[in-house]
């Protein structure tokens, strides 16, 4: 937001660090106004849609905010997925921008459950179930903590299991 292209003030910006604080939807998002805005609270009453009508686009305001149904604002969408790609990042749209926030970031860096699922706005349990997820090279690190614990100063040998099935005892 502070690239002179865009001016002190870029609202898509600030728009995006609203939806990672607070897990906002795209459609909520885009339907706030000032005037849902107080010192104490936001009121989010509202998701902008979008439909066809004699083959072009017109968006208007649901009531409803429990369902995204239909698309949301093209502007900070396209915005969303450009600045995505322009830092490296594979993600496509707002849902995976949290997801991999709270995997790829706060969770490397020892950021616990509970705080996580507060910073992203919603439960542990939504957090540990949709929002959370290994790493490609989770065994790696498995096997580097495993070895800091002194077990084995050689290391752990890549090409077997650490974990083997103890063989039952003739009786």
């Amino acid at each position: 937001m502070s690239l002179k292209k865009w001016g002190s003030y870029y609202i898509n910006g600030y728009a995006v660090l609203f939806a990672i604080e607070t897990g906002v939807r795209v459609g909520e998002l885009c339907a706030l106004k000032w005037s849902d805005i107080t010192e104490n609270f936001i009121h989010i009453h509202a998701k902008q849609l979008d439909t066809k009508e004699n083959g072009k686009k017109v968006y208007y305001y649901d009531t409803c905010t429990k369902n995204e149904k239909g698309i949301s604002e093209d502007g900070y969408l396209t915005f969303l997925r450009r600045l995505c790609q322009s830092k490296g990042f594979s993600v496509t749209n707002n849902h995976a921008l949290r997801m991999s926030l709270n995997s790829n970031v706060l969770l490397p860096m020892g950021i616990s459950v509970a705080d996580r699922a507060a910073m992203l706005g919603h439960s542990i349990q939504t957090n540990l179930q949709y929002y959370s997820f290994a790493q490609k090279d989770y065994l790696d690190n498995v096997r580097q903590l495993l070895d800091s614990m002194g077990e084995s100063p050689e290391g752990t040998p890549e090409n077997r299991s650490i974990f083997q099935k103890k063989k039952a005892q003739k009786t």
